[in-house]
């Protein structure tokens, strides 16, 4: 069992990420089968995003003992536990902005330049690089805007 499918972990509470949790049959069945377990308290899902809030005792119950009942649930139903991607698209993803970021620094910093130098076609292609950037940036973040 990979802990990818664990998306966070703290002490008496776990959410747990699969893309059969989606699926209302599937995680109330995940569901019933945890809290057969002792030291669960509660238990709430999201089908948007495939997940389980999984809330324990932690002194009746450890996180390897959740993950255990979830991997004999994937096994059962011939769900496939392969490691998520999640962790590292994020990682990805925060790369790919950062380099975004700077490479529209470098274009405005650049067509700046190029527009007090006089050069206009270099200014209006770097500006355009720009734009472009600019464009990508606002639609990644379209959500927060």
């Amino acid at each position: 069992m990979n802990d990818n499918f664990i998306t966070s972990s703290v002490p008496g509470r776990m959410r747990i990420r699969h893309p059969a949790l989606r699926n209302e049959r599937d995680a109330l069945r995940l569901s019933n089968l945890l809290q057969a377990q002792s030291g669960i308290l509660d238990i709430t899902g999201n089908r948007r995003t495939g997940s389980l809030l999984v809330e324990y005792d932690s002194r009746a119950t450890r996180p390897g003992d959740v993950l255990a009942v979830f991997g004999n649930w994937l096994a059962r139903t011939g769900q496939s536990s392969a490691a998520l991607p999640a962790k590292a698209s994020m990682t990805n993803r925060r790369a790919a902005i950062r380099c975004l970021n700077r490479g529209m620094l470098a274009t405005l910093t650049f067509s700046v330049i190029m527009s007090m130098m006089g050069r206009t076609k270099a200014h209006v292609v770097s500006g355009g690089l720009f734009t472009a950037g600019a464009l990508i940036h606002t639609w990644l973040n379209r959500k927060t805007l």
